[in-house]
Parts: C-alpha cells; sequence; structure tokens
C-alpha cells in the first residue's frame, strides 16, 4: 500500500464524513451494524481500556491497526495489527498506570502526515503532561518489528510551565490535509481551561494556539458559581476543513447535575477565531480571546439539575451538520435518564428528541469506577445518511438507528452482540479510517474471562442488510417476586414474543413486543408460582421476521437447604458481613430472618460476630476471636457450611467455627453491613454448593449482578457502610 493511500486513512480517520461503509438500505430499512468476526489483541490485561473522551483510541495507517492500552500489570502498552494477516506485535512501555481505579487516565493516538510519526498521551487526571512520540517514518515505512526503540523518550510539548502540570483529557485531531492538534484540559472538574495545540511536520515541534475554553466567568443558577470547565462531546474537521466543537459546562466537580446547555462554535482557520451557530465571532485565540462562558454559543438550552452527561459523542453527518449523542433526564430535578440527540439541521437550527423508550427505566449499571448510571458510545452515518449509536448496556453491544428520510426521528433498537463485555469500558470508540476504507467498523473492547482475567480483543462489525434475528439464549431463575428469564444471544433483536406452558396446559402468550425501544433483555414473570412447572419459549422478531423459539423451564421451590457458602474477601475498612440461610426479607433488611457473620480484625485484636435475626428479634451468639492472619486489606477466602442444623465457619481453610443452632434451616445469601463504622469490603467468586458439590449459583462479577447492593469495582463487588441485600428466597427446582 502506497504513502498516498495510507495517509489517507488517516485524513479521513476524523472526518467521518462518510461516503462508504457497506449498504446504508435495504427493503427501506437501514442496515445494522453486524458482527463479523474478534481477534485477540492481549491476553491478561487491565481491567478497563476505553473511556468516553478516547477520541483516537484505535486507529488504522496503511495495513496496519495500533491500539493503546494498559496490560495486567498496568504497563502502557500499544499494539499493532497487520490487517490482512492478523498477525499482532506488541510494544510494552517501562511507564505504569499510575491509578487503576480511576478511568480518567485514559490513553490516545495521534498521526502527524508530513513526518510519519505515531504520537501517545497517556494516564493524566489533573496530572503532568505524558506525551511521546515515534521516530519519524514510523508510519511511512513500518518495520519488520516494532519495538520500544521505535520511540523517543517522553517529554514535553511546548517547553516547560504550568500549562502542562495539571492535564486531563488529552485529544488528538487530524485535518483533512493530515496536520495533527492536540487539545487538554488544564486544571480539574469545575475549574479548568482547555488549550488547543498544533504539530509542524516539517520541524518535528508543537506550538500553542492558545486557550480554547476558559473557565471564567459567573453563572447565576448555580450559586453565582464563578469557575467551571468545558466538557467536549468531541472535536472534529470536516472534509472542507470547518473545525466543529461541542460542548457543555460544568460548574462544579462534584455533581453533573451541574452540567448545562449544549453548545456550539466551529472555526474555519484551524482553530484561531470561532464562530457561535450564527456565524458570528465569538472566539479569537492569538488575542487571548478564548471561548467562555459570556459568549453566546448556546445551541440547545438545558438547565442545571438535568443531569446531562458530558462527554458524550459528536459525529458529522454527509451534509457536515454535528449530531451529539449522550444521556439526559426527561425530568427536572433528575430523575429519569435516557440517550438523547441533539442536531443541527442545513437550516441552522437545532433539535432535540429522545432516542430510547422513555418510559421503560434503563437497565442500571452498577460499576464503582467513574461512578457512570449510563455508558456512553460512539456514532457515525453511513452512505444513506443514516445515523448509527452503539453502546454496552448490561454487558452486551447494542445498536441504534435513525433513519435519514425521517429526519433521524424514526429509531429502532436492536442487540448487536452478547456480552460479557467489559462492563468498565465506556464506548468503546471505533477506528474511523478502518471504516472509512474498508467499510469495518473496528473496536477494542475487553472482555471477561472464565478465570477472571481480562483479555483485550479487535472487535470487527460490518453494516449488513437487516435479516430475522438469531437464535435467543435462556436463562430461568428466581427472582424476588416471581419468575425471571434472562435473554441473551438473539443478535439483531428488536423485540421479543415470550410464551409460557404451565405443567401439561398448551403454550400461552405472556408479552408480544417485550423490550421494543429498549435495551433490556431481562423479563420478570410475577404471576409464576411456586411447585408448577414451567416452561418458557421465546424468539426475537425485527422488521425482517422472527428467529427461531429457545425453551427453557422450572419450578419454584421453596429456597436452598443444606449447602457450601465460598467467597473471597478484603476488608478495606472495619468489617466483612455475609448473611446466609436468608428466608425471609422484608422492606427493611433487619426485620427479615437469617444468619448474620460479621468478621471484624480490627475489633479488640479481631473477633468474629455471629447474629440470629429473625423477623425483628436479635440474638447475639458468643463473640469469637478471629485468628492472627485475620487482617484488614488481605485477601481471604470465607466458606460456611450449613448443613442441617450445624453451621461450620473456615477462613483461608481453616476452621474457626462450628456452631449448632436450628433458628433458620433454608434460605438463600446477601450481604450486610453495619452504617456507623464505615464498613467497606470487596467480595469476588461467591459460591453456592449443594452438598454433593452441584453448583447452586455462582457469581463472579464479571457480568450484571444479581446483588443489588454495593458496586462493581475491577471485577470484584464493593460493599460500603450500610450495604444490606440478599438473593431471592426461592429456588429453582
Amino acid at each position: 500500500m502506497g504513502l498516498l493511500r495510507s495517509f489517507a486513512l488517516i485524513t479521513t480517520a476524523i472526518t467521518l464524513v462518510a461516503l462508504s461503509g457497506g449498504p446504508a438500505q435495504a427493503d427501506g430499512q437501514p442496515a445494522r451494524i453486524t458482527a463479523e468476526r474478534s481477534t485477540v489483541i492481549a491476553t491478561g490485561t487491565h481491567d478497563w481500556n476505553n473511556y468516553g473522551p478516547d477520541q483516537s483510541k484505535v486507529l488504522t495507517v496503511g495495513d496496519f491497526q495500533y491500539a493503546i492500552f494498559y496490560s495486567e500489570d498496568l504497563r502502557l502498552t500499544l499494539s499493532r495489527r497487520q490487517v490482512s494477516t492478523g498477525e499482532v506485535q506488541l510494544v510494552r512501555f517501562s511507564h505504569r498506570l499510575s491509578a487503576p481505579t480511576d478511568t480518567h487516565h485514559n490513553a490516545v493516538l495521534g498521526v502527524s502526515q508530513a513526518d510519519g510519526r505515531l504520537h501517545l498521551s497517556y494516564d493524566h487526571h489533573a496530572h503532568p503532561l505524558r506525551y511521546m512520540r515515534s521516530v519519524a517514518g514510523l508510519l511511512t515505512s513500518p518495520p519488520a518489528t516494532i519495538t520500544a526503540a521505535h520511540f523517543e523518550s517522553p517529554g514535553p510539548l511546548v517547553a516547560g510551565g504550568p500549562l502542562e502540570q495539571q492535564v486531563t483529557y488529552p485529544r488528538f485531531i487530524q485535518h483533512p490535509d493530515g496536520d495533527l492538534f492536540f487539545i487538554y484540559r488544564v486544571g480539574i472538574s469545575g475549574d479548568g481551561d482547555t488549550y488547543l495545540h498544533r504539530y509542524d511536520g516539517a520541524t518535528g515541534t508543537w506550538s500553542r494556539t492558545g486557550m480554547l475554553l476558559s473557565s471564567e466567568g459567573v453563572y447565576p443558577p448555580w450559586d453565582d458559581s464563578t469557575s467551571r470547565n468545558a466538557y467536549l462531546f468531541d472535536v472534529r474537521f470536516d472534509d472542507t476543513g470547518r473545525l466543529h466543537l461541542t460542548w457543555t459546562w460544568r460548574e462544579v466537580a462534584s455533581t453533573f447535575a451541574s452540567n448545562h446547555d449544549v453548545h456550539y462554535a466551529y472555526s474555519d482557520d484551524n482553530g484561531l477565531t470561532w464562530r457561535n451557530n450564527a456565524g458570528t465571532k465569538i472566539a479569537d485565540l492569538p488575542s487571548g480571546d478564548p471561548l467562555a462562558l459570556a459568549d453566546p454559543a448556546v445551541a440547545v438550552a438545558v438547565p442545571v439539575h438535568s443531569n446531562l452527561m458530558n462527554q458524550g459523542v459528536m459525529t458529522l453527518d454527509n451534509l457536515r451538520q454535528p449530531h451529539i449523542i449522550t444521556y439526559v433526564s426527561t425530568t427536572v430535578p433528575a430523575s429519569n435518564l435516557h440517550y438523547v440527540h441533539f442536531w443541527r439541521t442545513t437550516d441552522g437550527q437545532w433539535h432535540r428528541q429522545f432516542i430510547d423508550d422513555t418510559s421503560v427505566r434503563l437497565p442500571p449499571i452498577k460499576t464503582l469506577t467513574h461512578n457512570e448510571p449510563i455508558r456512553r458510545g460512539d456514532a457515525f452515518v453511513d452512505a444513506g445518511n443514516n445515523l448509527h449509536f452503539y453502546a454496552i448496556v448490561s454487558g452486551a453491544l447494542f445498536g441504534y438507528v435513525a433513519d435519514a428520510a425521517s429526519g433521524w426521528s424514526d429509531w429502532t433498537v436492536y442487540r448487536i452482540s452478547d456480552g460479557p463485555i467489559g462492563l468498565l469500558d465506556q464506548g468503546p470508540k471505533f477506528d474511523r479510517a478502518r471504516w472509512e476504507s474498508d467499510g469495518v467498523i473496528s473496536m477494542i473492547v475487553s472482555r471477561p474471562q472464565p478465570d477472571g482475567t481480562m483479555n483485550l480483543y479487535a472487535e470487527e462489525f460490518s453494516l449488513r442488510p437487516v435479516s430475522p434475528p438469531a437464535l435467543p439464549e435462556l436463562t430461568v431463575r428466581p427472582a424476588a417476586s416471581g419468575m425471571e428469564i434472562l435473554i441473551g444471544g438473539a443478535e439483531r433483536a428488536e423485540s421479543f414474543v415470550i410464551e409460557r406452558k404451565a405443567g401439561s396446559g398448551p403454550f400461552t402468550t405472556i408479552t408480544n413486543g417485550y423490550s421494543a425501544g429498549t435495551m433490556h433483555r431481562r423479563y420478570l414473570d410475577s404471576t409464576a408460582a411456586p411447585g408448577v412447572p414451567y416452561l418458557y419459549r421465546v424468539r426475537g422478531t425485527n422488521s425482517a421476521g422472527t428467529g427461531p423459539y429457545t425453551t427453557a423451564g422450572g419450578t419454584l421451590g421453596d429456597g436452598w437447604t443444606d449447602y457450601t457458602l465460598d467467597l473471597d474477601f478484603r476488608i478495606a475498612t472495619w468489617s466483612a458481613g455475609v448473611a446466609f440461610r436468608v428466608n425471609k426479607t422484608a422492606d427493611t433488611f433487619d426485620q427479615g430472618s437469617f444468619y448474620w457473620w460479621a468478621i471484624q480484625p480490627a475489633r479488640n485484636g479481631g473477633e468474629l460476630h455471629r447474629l440470629v435475626f429473625d423477623q425483628g428479634s436479635i440474638r447475639r451468639l458468643p463473640v469469637l476471636p478471629l485468628p492472627d492472619f485475620v487482617e484488614v486489606n488481605r485477601d481471604h477466602h470465607l466458606t460456611i457450611q450449613a448443613v442441617g442444623d450445624q453451621i461450620t465457619t473456615l477462613i483461608d481453610g481453616i476452621q474457626i467455627d462450628s456452631v449448632t443452632d436450628s433458628t433458620h434451616a433454608r434460605g438463600s445469601i446477601g450481604f450486610r453491613h453495619g452504617s456507623s463504622d464505615g464498613d467497606r469490603t470487596f467480595y469476588d467468586d461467591v459460591v453456592v454448593r449443594a452438598p454433593g458439590g452441584t453448583v447452586l449459583f455462582e457469581e463472579r462479577f464479571a457480568e450484571p449482578t444479581q446483588f443489588s447492593c454495593g458496586q462493581l469495582n475491577l471485577g470484584e463487588l464493593l460493599i460500603g457502610p450500610g450495604g444490606r441485600c440478599a438473593l431471592p428466597i426461592r429456588s429453582l427446582m
């Protein structure tokens, strides 16, 4: 592949005025994102490797696709995959991720066409700038083997000074002519300025264009706030060289309830001066006049307390108009978050529309890292100007498509591929260069493995005409009130028909059109009664027809009796609290019936507290001393064997208790943390087995958890003070 073609790929990588990419329409329906192939990039990678502000995490130059990520041992790593052969080479740098639990510390790539360099920026959250670049010609004359020796030592972008000491959210931006630009924030959330830089490939040097967005101004609706920062929805050049910028202001770091308004500005001189939606000049960077709160740049008014999510995605349509997809509440104050589409039409008007069914709550996400209630994704248009968006919801990849002929008002939601996909991945953003050259939507995705590790894959998709849904995969399990049917597989399904057969009776339809316009795939049959054998039959439907049936069934029982509970735990503060034989729950957890064991290493040299809760009454068994090896901030394994009236407790394989108590003979498991002592504990690898070894339940915390308390954190469940929950008390027979 010659030099011209190589950089033609990169020229279009950021523009995305799509003129290719597979079929746009078939039988009157926009094509669908369809999974094609998956290639392992690296095994044993860090728990998260995608983040919403990643504008160029993965990109293709010539026959090579480059991606940047963190390995399991936190080393900054670059992959180079040869597209034609699939061969992958890895470059492991000496730098290690400084804050493993903070997804702000993203890593991005950029390309300078004039000198054939690859640029890297990584690991920031108000930290000194981390930047390095390859030797010249690495991309234009790629070596047979790429190594760390092909990269220069990290260094400053522009010589010294305070403007590189408190950096967050680096972004490389490609101009259609191949020039490279770089943006980052200086300061903190709620008080930060954004700076724009430009690279000179002839001299190999960067220059600072100036402050792009200022924190200054007074905002009365948020207690006369005197500082803020701009959160960008992406920054993109169109094919004429116009630079489009959209953002929201955040007034304080503590809450995204202080985000307000969608703003828009554009520049026709590579970011030197900026004009608003009406074409009025509102900023002049060389003169020290950045975009600021006082400038008339509001495109869509969104008040504070709407929980407008910052750093959603922006793309440009085939008429060079911006489209933003993020999420916001349907109410103020915020109470019902949903994906929303903001867009500009050629007449200069801005529009707003929710893209999923706002009458149905989105499935909750319980990931601790970055505390996002909903995942951000990425978007693009096809050759027919149809708008496509995708996002990870409940561990699976969902697609959303709007027909250009409808003015993007007619949205369809469908499943692209099944999980598990790493829940900490926000996005992930796709390789726009590969899309433009080959019509392939390629992204880097984390997938949890059965042993709890995380692998990184290059997942490839294409646009294909709509075809009937694939075969569903069903899991039937008890719920707090009835039976829950989990629907996996069924790629391309837009809704489902669910039928039920009770005993020897006929199948009857209990719902037709389940999940239409939503990302829900967990149906609750609240009418299922204990002791009745049920068989469920489910098939997906879409505009092309119906898919094949899958059946699964079970009978609701009275709950587990004898079993062994195994789990791993690590106490961060004060205590771990495990509930078992939970056989009656109430609105107030402590009014239920269960055993509760509290492991408290820091209390009086280490104590095991054993309490019996029985519908509001509490009986305390004698306190037992813990062995010296049970410590805070150390990994331990807990085993509780409940057989008849005999309860045996082991920690790290050492028996520490055996007690006879017949208060509770059956029930599920759960967690209970006290409210006053700051209990914080990480749990993992929860397994419940029957006496014969049959697995009754297991939870690895790599997919959406069945526990309603706590938050998922890097493959573990973290429960804090006052966290209390249990599995449904019914069992499945």
